[in-house]
């Protein structure tokens, strides 16, 4: 790498044994559990939790975007901090040994772009609870789903494959798509005690782009290409990681002699100790090296680097726990920026609670700077955002068959990365120089008896511009969420649904986006290997729009069958 500018040599060093949380208050989601909630993707799982809204390139905790969460499959990246989206499609939840969501927090650990939070997935490995799967369903719009999961362990060493595939019309004139993407892991012990996987990954996407419904793009077609790769070393005190990203994005409408791409690529290592340090304890510090190239249309090249030395340090009293998190960071076009982290926990077998404080930046992608297409506009004169959060939550066991969770949060913005869109359906981003984002979560998990359990959640979001008093556009004040779920002999089913209000398109406010509420279901039949199922998405044929011109598809089926082997 290019050094562009001098590494700030700042470090805290921190008490922690390696296999302990340094997030207290995040929520952990087991195997088990994912297995409960009955569903067949990684997507549609992280959107059963409140405060989580998730798609195929896009995720988001308590109204941050997806530049603003992190999210980690075995230590690999999903999230892309170049281009701002995510890579969450293809990813099936029946091979999962565990999620865990930490929200508003992260940034000392993780680094920068982690003010919305992180999101830590670990696969099964060198598991025979691995399911070996052949998936095929078909549905409304002419969509069709394919997929292909195998894993294996031969001589202490595990491997897994997963493809798959998925095509669709979709449900407006110009907006078909279709998605190939490929994962393949391999992990093994070295020297009988150090733990190494190396998992790589490689996606398309292509299709139309359908325009705003009162200006269409009928020729505007997009095509996408990402590849991933990344090796893991672990064992009892210390774990490394070197990982490789490469995007591609090519858009073209012939109607306005439109050809853009954005080209970027990123390298990087991660390498952690943790164990006694002298005059300290037992500590955890590391160190994180990133080097990140643009090309696009009109800017010409960009070549970036990031350094970053951290560490975190937890105290224990009897039921109490005290962190305390500090990371430096470098930024060759940035500059310097330092993430703080302090927080303070109390446990009981069916009580805990936490409040925590965290500092964290966030850089302007690439695409946020320098992408164009139909829809899109970049601004290269974006600054870095820096946020404060201030987060509580409470966790309750409030009868055996009943767990409750509050959860508020307080976050201070300098220079927010934002954007709305223009009278001609572009949008475009742009820094709000002041704004605060407050509010609260709350949700309950009822399990009636053997057969039936209820979730339900209640965000409440206010994210505001502070010189202007107006809302940022597309955050919504208010979203109900309730799922009900049967698993009785070989029958699973579930039927859920959501509520989101009003929020505003533009930031002047002057363009509201309709609230509405969707419902889904889902019904499971499982015979021997094979498992049959029918989904329903918008149940009850609801018109809405997700963003102002741009209506989504009414009620859609999927019949799908999974033979496991």
């Amino acid at each position: 790498m290019k050094n562009k500018s001098l590494i700030i040599s700042l470090f805290l060093c921190t008490f922690l044994s390696a296999d302990s949380t340094l997030n207290n208050g995040s929520i952990v989601i087991s195997s088990q559990e994912i297995k409960i909630l009955n569903v067949q993707m990684l997507v549609d799982l992280l959107n059963k939790f409140p405060g989580v809204k998730a798609s195929d390139g896009f995720i988001s905790l308590q109204g941050s975007t997806t530049n603003e969460v992190l999210v980690l499959f075995d230590g690999r990246p999903l999230t892309d901090s170049l281009t701002g989206t995510a890579r969450l499609g293809g990813i099936s939840t029946e091979n999962l040994e565990k999620i865990e969501i930490i929200k508003g927090s992260g940034a000392a650990l993780y680094g920068d772009n982690t003010s919305g939070g992180v999101i830590l997935i670990t696969s099964k490995k060198n598991d025979k609870s691995y399911v070996n799967k052949i998936h095929i369903a078909k549905g409304s719009l002419d969509t069709n789903k394919y997929g292909l999961n195998i894993g294996e362990t031969f001589n202490d060493i595990g491997f897994s494959l997963d493809i798959n595939h998925e095509n669709t019309n979709g449900h407006r004139l110009n907006g078909d798509s279709k998605i190939n993407s490929a994962k393949f892991d391999i992990n093994t012990l070295l020297l009988k005690n150090i733990d190494i996987s190396i998992a790589s990954s490689y996606t398309t996407d292509e299709g139309g782009t359908t325009g705003r419904i009162t200006n269409p793009t009928p020729n505007a077609r997009y095509k996408k290409e990402s590849v991933g790769t990344s090796m893991l070393l672990k064992n009892s005190g210390f774990e490394g990681r070197v990982y490789a990203n490469k995007n591609d994005d090519l858009n073209k409408d012939s109607d306005s002699n439109l050809d853009t791409f954005l080209k970027t690529q990123t390298l990087g290592s991660d390498f952690k100790y943790s164990g006694d340090i002298l005059f300290i304890g037992k500590s955890i510090v590391g160190i994180n090296l990133e080097n990140r190239t643009a090309e696009a249309t009109n800017s010409g090249s960009h070549d970036e680097n990031l350094y970053s030395l951290y560490g975190m340090k937890q105290l224990n009293f009897d039921r109490l726990y005290y962190n305390f998190g500090l990371r430096a960071n470098s930024h060759s076009k940035f500059g310097e920026s330092i993430n703080f982290e302090a927080g303070m926990s109390y446990k009981t077998d069916d009580f805990k609670s936490s409040i925590k404080i965290t500092q964290s930046s966030k850089t302007p992608t690439f695409k946020q700077r320098y992408y164009e297409n139909t829809t899109v506009k970049g601004n290269p004169d974006l600054k870095m955002e820096s946020t404060t959060n201030y987060q509580l939550s409470l966790s309750s066991a409030i009868t055996e068959s009943l767990n409750g969770n509050l959860n508020l949060f307080y976050s201070k913005i300098d220079d927010a990365i934002s954007g709305s869109y223009d009278i001609n359906g572009i949008y475009i981003y742009e820094n709000v120089t002041s704004s605060t984002r407050k509010g609260c979560e709350v949700s309950l998990d009822l399990k009636i008896n053997s057969i039936f359990k209820i979730d339900a959640s209640y965000l409440y979001l206010l994210f505001k511009n502070d010189d202007t008093g107006l809302y940022l556009p597309a955050k919504q004040k208010h979203k109900i969420q309730s799922d009900i779920y049967a698993v009785y002999n070989n029958f699973k089913a579930n039927i859920g649904g959501y509520y989101v209000s009003d929020s505003f398109n533009n930031s002047s406010n002057t363009e509201v986006l309709q609230g509405y509420f969707l419902a889904n279901s889902k019904v499971e039949y499982k015979h021997k290997s094979m498992k049959f199922y029918v989904e329903i998405e918008n149940l009850l044929d609801k018109q809405y729009e997700v963003h102002v011109g741009y209506p989504s598809a009414g009620r859609v089926y999927l019949f799908g069958m999974n033979y496991l082997f």
